[in-house]
């Protein structure tokens, strides 16, 4: 990937984040990445924001390979929510670029003008988009934020192994914390399972290596 497009995709987690905190979602976004902890908690962190418990069987639509098409996904932009300001539509796994030319420029069509009362979302474990179709590629480009979620650097994890550590009432060593990181081949789902592992294993509040060595198989 060219350094302008790392940049800008960068730029997209980023600006995800930002419009959260800010309780603020925009319009559209695509999720995606390596590090499918982060999508699917940024995701989540969506939901949370945009819908509650009383109403959203009515606001929140899904849309995968199974049920998908252009016109469903039409419909369900143009439903009001209820008793809410905001929908959430989540096209999970949806290769749009494999639909016919049809689909595709109808996808264009409500890209451009997505409702202001709508939050869509395209989630994807492996987004491969095919530039070579243009007009699809630029309206995406154009109107979504492209979130994608990269493997956290060694500090980063460290820091959050720690956290997460603390949450299950144990406390260990920053050392440690990366021996467990290098086992898991930093990928912060299987960390997150071997985390909770760990600590319903070890019978004091602060994790040793013995106690790491005892759950975790080496990736």
């Amino acid at each position: 990937m060219a350094k302008k497009q790392e940049e800008k995709v960068s730029l997209g987690a980023n600006r995800l984040k930002e419009d959260l905190k800010q309780k603020n979602p925009g319009k559209c976004y695509v999720i995606y990445g390596e590090e499918d902890y982060l999508c699917r908690y940024y995701f989540r962190q969506l939901q949370k924001t945009l819908l509650d418990d009383l109403t959203s069987d009515f606001n929140f639509h899904k849309l995968t390979t199974e049920n998908f098409s252009a016109q469903l996904l039409n419909d369900s932009l143009e439903t009001f929510p209820m008793m809410s300001d905001r929908s959430l539509i989540q096209v999970d796994e949806v290769d749009l670029f494999a639909l016919d030319a049809e689909e595709q420029d109808a996808i264009i069509t409500m890209l451009q003008d997505i409702p202001e009362h709508c939050c869509l979302v395209f989630t994807y474990l492996d987004f491969k988009p095919d530039k070579r179709k243009k007009k699809l590629w630029d309206a995406i480009e154009k109107n979504a934020v492209l979130a994608e979620f990269h493997y956290q650097d060694e500090r980063e994890l460290i820091s959050w192994i720690t956290r997460h550590f603390r949450q299950e009432g144990k406390v260990t060593q920053p050392a440690l914390c990366d021996y467990l990181r290098q086992l898991c081949n930093s990928s912060m789902t299987r960390l997150d399972g071997e985390i909770r592992k760990i600590a319903d294993y070890s019978g004091s509040q602060e994790i040793v290596r013995e106690d790491i060595d005892a759950v975790v198989e080496p990736t």
